[in-house]
């Protein structure tokens, strides 16, 4: 009976369990897999800041350009003013033949700061409206 005793159990220097270097190579492998996942979130919570930008000059855009011929009358010139941290520039003006009664309604959203204001728009919205030719027979 002894004799099978010894065969159960393990001599110390094969125990189970895992090396310094097995442990160390795993915390390695967590961390790269840790940093990836948190770079790729980081990357998606800013292209979600970067499309929300872009969907409120959107709106802005096209409340700015459904305003045009009804509440803003249909004439020439420019427009500008600001909305929260956006600023929004409207250009309205004859499109040629000059005897056409068409108008070119161009408007653009940019957001408000010194480095937005060099930058490419958020939003460039660029329509034609049909005005309402007046004569004057007198």
């Amino acid at each position: 009976m002894t004799g099978n005793r010894r065969r159960m159990t393990a001599p110390a220097s094969q125990s189970a369990g895992f090396t310094l270097l097995e442990v160390l190579t795993a915390f390695v492998i967590v961390g790269l897999t840790l940093a990836a996942l948190v770079g790729m979130f980081e990357t998606g919570l800013a292209g979600v800041s970067r499309a929300e930008k872009h969907a409120i000059g959107l709106m802005l855009a096209e409340s700015r350009l459904a305003e045009i011929g009804t509440t803003v009358p249909l004439q020439t010139g420019h427009r500008e003013g600001d909305f929260a941290a956006y600023r929004w520039h409207t250009t309205i003006a004859p499109m040629a033949p000059a005897a056409d009664t068409s108008t070119s309604v161009v408007v653009e959203v940019r957001e408000r700061g010194a480095l937005a204001a060099a930058a490419r728009p958020l939003v460039h919205l660029k329509t034609v409206r049909l005005g309402i030719r007046r004569r004057i027979d007198q």
